[in-house]
């Protein structure tokens, strides 16, 4: 791994968005179109909300023949990518991924979350909340547990259950994650006060 990968991951650990950027920026200028330089870059769109330059990053990565780990976190982002895109035509390869990805790495929080979620989106609620419960109280990270939340609030909105929508949602700090916004939204739209 390269100085500027170095600093890519230390600056994602510690949510430094900017200088994360900075990082991708040079690791390209010095190999473009590697693998490491194109999956830093991929995973710095889906943190940052641009979902659809994510897809289209981690899609590319795939025929790349990363090895079996990789894969299935490409596969895993790639899904989550599809899922907050919410683009219909996505949902097939999206339910794909995401099982793989879970098939591949049961115990994962993050493959729970990503396949949980990709669950609701299909409508296997009860599926659904199974794994995203389980990798809420599994992940140690705040804004992978906001994610988790975030989703547990939408479904329980799904179900027209408001207070446990309103819990749920009060789990996950708009500043750890987009779908609060949708989430907040919904609410509102079913009266909640």
């Amino acid at each position: 791994m390269s100085t500027e990968l170095c600093d890519f991951a230390d600056a994602m650990e510690l949510g430094d968005l900017e200088r994360a950027a900075g990082a991708v920026d040079r690791a390209r200028t010095k190999d473009a179109g590697g693998f490491e330089v194109l999956s830093a870059a991929a995973t710095l769109a889906l943190i940052t909300q641009r979902f659809a330059e994510a897809a289209e990053a981690f899609e590319a990565l795939l025929p790349g023949g990363p090895n079996d780990q990789h894969r299935s976190l490409i596969e895993n982002n790639l899904a989550w990518s599809y899922f907050c895109l919410r683009d219909d035509r996505h949902r097939p390869r999206a339910d794909e991924l995401s099982q793989r990805a879970f098939d591949a790495n049961p115990q994962q929080p993050w493959a729970k979350g990503s396949r949980g979620a990709v669950l609701f989106w299909m409508g296997n609620l009860e599926a659904a909340e199974r794994l995203l419960e389980d990798a809420y109280f599994s992940n140690s990270a705040p804004s992978s547990r906001a994610i988790n939340a975030a989703c547990l609030a939408l479904l329980a909105l799904a179900r027209s259950e408001a207070p446990a929508a309103q819990r749920w949602a009060a789990l996950a700090p708009a500043k750890l994650t987009h779908l609060r916004v949708e989430v907040d939204q919904l609410l509102t739209r079913s009266g909640a006060p």
